[in-house]
């Protein structure tokens, strides 16, 4: 009998994957049109040709076919509430704090603590609207700026606050522009710490822009001891913390939205800089 039947453990986990990858809007409209399908293989193709973004309509088609090949003759209307179920769970999970040490440099046997490097490539690809990445140096980092360029091609607003060669006086040797390349630079706003608006200590030295965090839609904290730097994320000893839902991510965010109001924190203006 049909109630006896259960989703296999393969396709729950195909589900889950689904529906913390697709945003709540999309997925939304796919359940609904979903519960109006014909239960037929061809009467699906008008939904997969409905899906814009081409990820999306890849990951669908396969859940679809994975549905079909283990879980035959379960009905449409079951599917949508599996994936409305998975992504209420994820939901609930992103609203609710967790924390995970990420560390660079050597790894101990039985050592369980996740790379810096992989944790921030995550974090920037599970990026949905927005990411604000701060940090002292950045160069060197290949991996790093194609997941960026890939944010950017999704439209995530991207922000950077980063040190500046001139304001660090010499401390900071590579241009922040330089640093990003000219097809970030002009797809992110850039940020600098201006010395007008650094305190100056007793010696007359002013303060560094030395913090190292990462934050995706308000909702995912980075904070680490690395730059986005080649040496800080695979060869130097590093330790971070990466914090999942509650209030510390999206007060981080405010903290530096606040600092950008009161003009602590100004954009580049990139007409007057030198781009690669």
């Amino acid at each position: 009998m049909r109630g006896e039947r259960r989703i296999p453990p393969v396709v729950l986990a195909a589900i889950a994957e689904t529906a913390s990858a697709i945003p709540a809007d999309v997925l939304v409209a796919l359940t609904t049109r979903l519960r109006q399908l014909p239960e037929t293989v061809a009467g699906r193709d008008p939904l997969l040709a409905s899906v814009g973004q081409h990820s999306t309509r890849t990951r669908l088609g396969k859940l679809l076919a994975l549905w079909d090949a283990e879980y035959k003759d379960g009905p449409h209307a079951e599917l949508a509430a599996a994936i409305e179920s998975a992504a209420a769970m994820h939901d609930w999970h992103r609203r609710n704090q967790s924390l995970e040490l990420v560390w660079t440099g050597p790894v101990p046997h039985g050592s369980i603590l996740r790379r810096t490097d992989q944790a921030l490539l995550e974090l920037i690809r599970g990026t949905r609207k927005r990411l604000l990445i701060v940090t002292f140096a950045a160069y060197r980092m290949p991996a790093l700026h194609q997941a960026l360029v890939e944010a950017a091609d999704r439209e995530v607003a991207i922000d950077f606050i980063l040190e500046s060669k001139v304001e660090s006086k010499g401390k900071v040797t590579i241009d922040p522009i330089i640093a990003l390349g000219p097809e970030l630079s002009r797809r992110a706003t850039i940020w600098t710490w201006p010395a007008d608006a650094r305190p100056k200590g007793a010696r007359g030295r002013r303060g560094a822009l030395h913090v190292k965090c990462a934050i995706a839609d308000g909702a995912r904290l980075l904070v680490s001891s690395a730059n986005l730097t080649e040496d800080a994320l695979l060869l130097n000893m590093e330790l971070g913390l990466l914090i999942e839902g509650g209030k510390l991510p999206p007060q981080v965010e405010n903290h530096f939205a606040e600092l950008r109001s009161a003009g602590i924190l100004r954009s580049l203006d990139l007409s007057v800089s030198r781009m690669p």
